[in-house]
């Protein structure tokens, strides 16, 4: 039932409201918004007009303007005050229609894709049709066996309505090679997840959207997984900001279930948002992860396919996905398929704390001593003055960046020398501009770590050892 069918008659009277003012007075606390949520909502539009109908019907209901019914019903003189101060209030059209943007966004823009999706997914799934069609995608695509399992499991868990966001894992599809087919799979898999049947739907959809949108760059951005079960970023980490600069909360995102939405005129508030992702890009997910590994993707390397009708491979892979078993035990599953995805980064504070701590630079701080021996002889060889060798000294991160660079690379991320020197020895002393460590002060405290690393433990005491105690 619309709204026009169900609360249209506005008439009233000072013994009897309208239908919608009868029905606003039976919810607690008596609100609008409770009512239209059981009606069926096509757009925003329609709804944002109904709301401002909505709200205008009970401040201009005769019932409750009525003295008899506000001196018996305080209720009801709580609800027609708040009424009229809604609709005269200034700017009261943009006030309305931004109230009814967040209950579209709460209640209502999901509601079509969930219709979609039920009607796609609520049949018995059949083995037979699952193993024909994954069968004949592998050897279109020539997917390896890991690949298939990524697959399946990204499949399983996005055709959950509420699935568990911790054991969420977005879909990496990338290829230096062109024309292997990875926009089209991951529209199609993401337009079939979304409850779409056919190629030309699935061209139509607005299932592509990009970082800025996804990790809501602007003040007003809402991420399109608010709406959509399975969203496409194409091409997502080319151009703009360096992913290292982002990295931690594009992390955060892929295993949340939320997000703060703000709407114009209107409030901030949270709304549910699935983060099943599929990634399409011309370089290696490398490129990409500023970690020391990356657990939350799964990377498939595209080859070219063998040439398939569109509406063919819309069957073959609603077949797949709607037919996909679930394996029981889903934590299991996520730690089995875990993916080891080596970042060209490939670095963590701790990688670079234990080359700072190991002997390898001891001894580069010994060649260094030994060359600013070798300075200071000249220096004195030529009636110069020399500093003390307990007085060298060498630059802060430029001497610690110098040594890892041939087995670090830390381009992307280049504070992490840094922290990593602050963690192992401390802060640096400053004069100036200038930070720097004193050699021997770092020789002191790597010996001491490594004299205590390398020494042999302590003897377990045994029975024998104790009848040699003097007590």
């Amino acid at each position: 039932m619309n709204y026009n069918e169900k609360y249209g008659d506005t008439s009233s009277t000072t013994a009897q409201p309208c239908a919608l003012v009868a029905d606003v007075l039976k919810k607690m606390p008596p609100d609008v918004e409770p009512l239209l949520a059981d009606i069926d909502f096509s757009s925003a539009d329609e709804l944002a007009e109904a709301y401002s109908r909505a709200w205008h019907a009970v401040a201009g209901d005769k019932y409750l303007a009525s003295k008899d019914t506000q001196r018996d019903f305080p209720l009801a003189r709580i609800v027609y005050k708040r009424a009229n101060s809604i609709c005269s209030a200034a700017e009261s059209v943009k006030k309305l229609r931004a109230a009814a943007d967040g209950m579209w966004i709460r209640n209502f823009e999901k509601m079509e894709v969930k219709k979609r999706r039920n009607a796609v997914f609520s049949g018995e799934k059949s083995t037979a049709v699952y193993l024909s069609a994954k069968s004949e995608i592998e050897r279109i695509y020539r997917f390896s066996a890991l690949d298939m399992e990524y697959l399946r499991y990204f499949v399983c868990q996005a055709r959950k309505d509420d699935p568990d966001p911790a054991l969420c894992r977005s879909l990496y599809m990338w290829s230096a090679e062109k024309m292997t087919g990875k926009t089209t799979v991951a529209r199609i898999v993401a337009g079939i997840l979304n409850g779409l049947v056919t190629w030309r739907e699935i061209q139509r959809a607005q299932i592509m959207s990009d970082i800025p949108t996804e990790l809501q760059f602007e003040r007003f951005a809402r991420p399109k997984g608010t709406r959509y079960a399975c969203v496409v970023m194409d091409e997502a980490f080319t151009g703009g900001k360096s992913t290292a600069k982002y990295y931690g909360k594009f992390k955060a995102a892929l295993t949340s279930d939320s997000c703060q939405v703000e709407v114009k005129n209107g409030e901030r508030f949270d709304v549910p948002c699935w983060r099943n992702y599929i990634f399409t890009s011309n370089d290696d997910i490398s490129t990409i992860v500023a970690d020391e590994s990356e657990r939350r993707i799964f990377a498939i390397q595209m080859q070219r396919p063998e040439q398939t009708d569109y509406e063919r491979l819309v069957e073959l892979w609603r077949d797949y996905i709607v037919n996909a078993p679930e394996e029981p035990d889903t934590a299991k599953w996520y730690r089995d398929t875990m993916p080891q995805v080596k970042g060209e980064v490939g670095v963590t504070i701790d990688d670079l704390v234990s080359a700072f701590t190991s002997p390898d630079f001891l001894s580069e701080l010994e060649r260094y001593e030994a060359e600013c021996n070798q300075r200071v002889q000249a220096a004195l060889a030529n009636g110069m003055q020399a500093v003390s060798v307990n007085r060298y000294q060498v630059s802060f991160p430029r001497f610690f960046s110098n040594f890892i660079t041939a087995s670090f690379d830390v381009r992307k991320n280049p504070n992490i020398v840094k922290e990593a020197v602050v963690r192992a020895f401390g802060e640096p002393r400053s004069s100036g501009n200038r930070k720097y460590y004193n050699v021997k002060d770092l020789k002191n405290a790597l010996e001491g770590d490594l004299k205590e690393n390398n020494d042999p433990p302590a003897a377990d005491y045994t029975q024998d050892n104790e009848m040699e105690l003097p007590y």
